[in-house]
């Protein structure tokens, strides 16, 4: 059980849940996994059919967790609201997800994930809804550099990125610079 402790200064810590530990391990495995999945998935079916059939899958298992654990459904405005964040958040999201996996290497969109919290975080600052610090922020940097380096072998399609800095991805081949450099 998670509770707090005093080292010999009197400083308090946090100590960590087991329980939190392990669905914190669960979730980072599988969702690591997640893109290469996809990529196998979208081999053998079409990828809006794979994302399709996985979300109906999963919906109708959680459905029934919610009809077995008695939890209310929601209505009126709730329900619209729901099924707009289902449709447009999620359902949208992993269609263009999928579809973008077909040509593009898992570790890609792993990276491009692993963005996700320091963009929050950024987004978070800009609405002023919280404080950005040099701890936040190289916290977020150490996770995209440690997925980056986990995929670097698969990551060739942006080697160039690296040696001329800002570039988009350009045929599938390599990258072209958003800015030539060196400087004409």
């Amino acid at each position: 059980m998670a509770g707090v402790t005093a080292d010999r200064r009197g400083e308090t810590a946090r100590t960590a849940d087991p329980i939190a530990l392990v669905a914190f391990v669960a979730v980072a495995l599988i969702g690591g996994t997640n893109f290469v999945a996809v990529r196998f998935s979208n081999q053998e079916l079409a990828p809006f059919w794979g994302a399709g059939v996985r979300f109906a899958t999963a919906a109708v298992l959680l459905f029934v967790i919610t009809v077995l654990w008695r939890f209310p459904l929601p209505k009126g405005r709730a329900l619209v609201g729901a099924l707009r964040l289902g449709l447009l958040n999620v359902a949208g999201a992993y269609a263009l997800a999928y579809w973008g996996l077909v040509n593009a290497p898992a570790a890609l969109g792993s990276v491009m994930v692993a963005l996700a919290p320091l963009l929050t975080l950024v987004l978070a600052r800009v609405h002023g809804l919280e404080r950005l610090s040099w701890s936040r922020l190289s916290a977020g940097l150490v996770a995209v550099l440690g997925v980056a380096v986990v995929f670097a072998d698969q990551l060739h399609v942006c080697q160039q990125l690296v040696s001329e800095g800002l570039a988009v991805p350009w045929d599938g081949k390599g990258a072209k610079p958003l800015v030539p450099w060196p400087p004409p």
